[in-house]
């Protein structure tokens, strides 16, 4: 790596402090395993913008010029990223043929090429939630059902409408994101710790800046927090993360409310602000279920007042 670093650099795409974008993050294929993750979170990103577009276009009456000035407008705040930047550009694109915008021209079935699947195989393998992610993915696996949507029995009705969403889902957007990067970074510090990688975070974060699709205005403070805690646990609780979810986090209830009153499937929105809460819950029902394996199959539970593994005669 130290032999082939200087022609790595010369060709790296720049980040804007002029940085190159790449970095060595362990062996035994621990930079696959950081082009993966990435690719998940470019999942998760894209199922939101995918979302924020069917909330703009269905109960937010958008066109889709109207809805091009919004992505731009969103590109220059803390959403500022290469997908809100290419997703503005998809908007304004007219079909030659139609006349028409071409996004409307479009088949609505989305495919992959396994990236998203490993992610979410590898959160369950490492025992990290990967909700944002998994959504994403089993949304595209639900794209490709068309012909069972189009003969449901039991049609949507036509959703409310709701005037200034583009602006809501604006200020919502930030926090669905940092809820993707804070899950694929703990997937990934998860398996340099159980593979031995020693992953450095902050270097994931950094190469991320520039030349790759998530990158983001984001990943700037997110490499200054984990360089500042290299330990830290769950990125949410940076300093910055708390600012940014200070404002972000009520507009993105707002988001989420409008969709379920509104029957728009928004299962990236919805994942993103339950596992926020999750991270937070002081109680996440987990006390019953295990109540529940050890009535039904005698697998124990622990208890809050003293230590060990305790079994109970749930039946007398």
């Amino acid at each position: 790596v130290k032999a082939v670093s200087p022609a790595l650099a010369a060709i790296a795409a720049r980040a804007s402090d002029g940085a190159p974008c790449f970095g060595t993050f362990g062996p035994g294929g621990a930079g696959h395993f950081v082009k993966m993750v990435h690719n998940g979170i470019e999942y998760a990103m894209m199922q939101t913008l995918a979302e924020a577009y069917l909330l703009m276009s269905g109960p937010g009456g958008l066109s889709a010029p109207e809805m091009a000035t919004a992505l731009s407008t969103w590109n220059e705040g803390p959403a500022a990223s290469y997908l809100a930047e290419i997703t503005a550009t998809v908007f304004a694109a007219i079909d030659p043929e139609t006349g028409q915008p071409l996004v409307e021209r479009i088949r609505d079935t989305a495919a992959h090429k396994g990236t998203g699947r490993w992610t979410v195989e590898a959160g369950l393998q490492y025992g990290i939630a990967v909700p944002g992610i998994a959504a994403a993915f089993l949304a595209r696996a639900l794209s490709g059902r068309t012909g069972r949507r189009t003969r449901s029995t039991h049609p949507l009705g036509p959703a409310s409408m709701v005037a200034g969403i583009a602006d809501t889902i604006g200020l919502a957007l930030p926090a669905a994101m940092l809820a993707a990067y804070a899950q694929g970074l703990a997937l990934i510090a998860e398996a340099s710790r159980e593979e031995g990688w020693a992953t450095d975070l902050a270097a994931v974060a950094r190469s991320w800046r520039g030349g790759c699709i998530i990158r983001s205005a984001m990943l700037d403070p997110i490499a200054a927090a984990l360089d500042a805690a290299p330990a830290l646990a769950d990125l949410t609780e940076a300093p910055f993360a708390e600012a940014l979810l200070a404002t972000s986090e009520v507009p993105l209830r707002e988001v989420v409310t409008t969709a379920v009153a509104a029957a728009v499937p928004t299962p990236a929105f919805c994942a993103a602000i339950a596992y926020l809460d999750g991270l937070r819950a002081p109680l996440l029902g987990a006390n019953l279920i295990q109540a529940q394996r050890d009535l039904f199959g005698a697998h124990t539970f622990e208890r809050i007042d003293r230590p060990g593994s305790f079994h109970h005669r749930w039946n007398g």
